[in-house]
């Protein structure tokens, strides 16, 4: 054990420049946080969005960019409070639609943003309250479509 803590101390100076170092990386990697704002145009570039996907992220970015500047300050919790205030009293169909596009945007910089997975991720879908707009269809109306292409 003494030569152990002879050879720490021997090292010490190797151990501060590492420890230097470490803290200098930490605080690099802080200045080069992802910045909300240049979210959707990494996200453009490495998928091709739908207007829906743009305005959606705007707004979002409109309403909480006042507060938060990174991408990496927007928790789950932050995520779903969001949700929750804007587009609870909605339509169902509406706030899964939003979240599903929130979550697209920040799946495609998960990478710059150095987070682990979306802060939309987990967040359950609502239930669609007008099923008959949203079921398959049964097998007569799969024939009716059919004959109607075929007599195009």
């Amino acid at each position: 054990i003494a030569r152990q803590k002879r050879a720490v101390f021997a090292d010490f100076p190797q151990f501060t420049a590492k420890v230097n170092t470490f803290v200098e990386n930490i605080e690099n990697s802080r200045q080069n946080r992802l910045k909300l704002q240049n979210i959707i145009d990494i996200a453009k570039r490495k998928r091709e969005l739908s207007p829906k996907h743009v305005s959606s992220f705007n707004l979002f970015l409109e309403r909480v960019g006042k507060v938060y500047k990174y991408a990496d300050e927007i928790t789950p919790k932050i995520a779903l409070e969001y949700m929750e205030h804007f587009y609870n009293k909605g339509k169902s169909k509406n706030y899964n639609n939003i979240k599903s596009c929130l979550n697209t945007v920040f799946r495609c910089v998960l990478i710059e943003a150095n987070l682990q997975q979306s802060p939309f991720a987990n967040i359950i879908n609502k239930r669609v309250d007008n099923v008959n707009t949203h079921r398959n269809l049964t097998d007569e109306e799969i024939d009716a479509i059919i004959d109607g292409l075929d007599a195009k």
